[in-house]
């Protein structure tokens, strides 16, 4: 069985779109299969609007399982939703994207030819133009790896990417997570590549699937009621960087925090000075989980970094 867990904050109306372009997908899949719909907006209304729009009447679909939580961070909820996910196989989605034709079918084939699946990963595309204009757009080419190896047709080493991706929900499990990312409770950014850099540290291989595709659809700047209806009209940005320094102290400890502390402030002024009870801070939300993956992981930091050149 296959589980789609879907943070959906303050997006109400995307949501709705990948929900109902999701059960439209499992029409062309064998196997079982559920969303988990995690929605974790700063307002009821957005809440009421998700039901409405699923059901007319709050009569939520076996097949579709809606969690509320009132913690605004994305990786909390994203373990949430795994927790109650009932699959073997976890997909995670943005609650503004959809799945390519038969993109569940790759999803799974992928596991079932390949042993050491840590993460499967997907491409990230844009449908027309226009959605390059959309607030949460990205250049996929910047998380690309400086190496990559060929596996048969469909499959292709790569270190990490973002949303789609998924993964054995008994392996998540084993690596613990979004770990500290979700604990504490703070972070937007950093999470996927933290994901995908503790799975190769565990010894098992991520690969990108070619034809396991997320097609983003917005939400747009131009449109300002999709816009204001996001999550990104009330974010708090400074959250994405304590998630990225946090992570970046567990992985590679005082070398990588010092490089990733340089990196944001050549990026943004704003967040410039990191002074040392912040950053003393960002520590102790790291150091227990340091310690665990240290007890408990198969490949060092910098074991996986000779192998892969872009993973911090």
């Amino acid at each position: 069985m296959i589980s789609v867990v879907i943070s959906a904050r303050n997006d109400p109306i995307g949501c709705l779109f990948t929900a109902r372009s999701l059960l439209e997908e499992a029409k062309r899949f064998n196997e079982r299969f559920e969303v988990v719909i995690v929605d974790n907006s700063d307002n009821e209304q957005d809440w009421e609007m998700l039901k409405l729009l699923i059901d007319p009447e709050y009569r939520i679909k076996e097949d579709i399982k809606l969690i509320k939580d009132k913690v605004s961070c994305i990786f909390t909820a994203r373990d949430l939703g795994v927790y109650h996910a009932k699959g073997d196989h976890i997909i995670i989605l943005d609650s503004h994207m959809m799945l390519g034709r038969n993109s569940l079918n790759y999803f799974m084939k992928c596991f079932e030819e390949e042993k050491d699946v840590g993460v499967a990963y997907g491409p990230l595309v844009y449908h027309n133009k226009v959605e390059e204009n959309a607030f949460h757009s990205r250049n996929i080419y910047t998380f690309a790896p400086v190496q990559f190896k060929e596996l048969k047709q469909d499959h292709t080493k790569i270190p990490f990417r973002g949303a789609p991706f998924g993964f054995r929900k008994d392996f998540y499990q084993e690596i613990n997570g979004y770990g500290a990312l979700s604990e504490h409770k703070f972070s937007w950014g950093g999470g996927d590549a933290y994901l995908g850099i503790k799975s190769l540290m565990f010894g098992k291989t991520n690969y990108l699937i070619k034809n396991f595709i997320g097609i983003h659809i917005g939400p747009f700047k131009d449109d300002p009621f999709l816009y204001k209806s996001s999550e990104y009209e009330r974010i708090d940005n400074k959250a994405r960087w304590v998630g990225i320094l946090v992570a970046g102290y567990i992985l590679g400890g005082e070398e990588l925090l010092q490089a990733r502390v340089n990196r944001v402030r050549r990026r943004l002024e704003k967040f410039e000075n990191f002074d040392e009870r912040f950053l003393h801070n960002v520590r102790m939300l790291g150091e227990s989980e340091r310690r665990w993956i240290r007890e408990n992981a198969k490949l060092t930091f910098k074991e996986v970094q000779s192998k892969w050149q872009n993973v911090s």
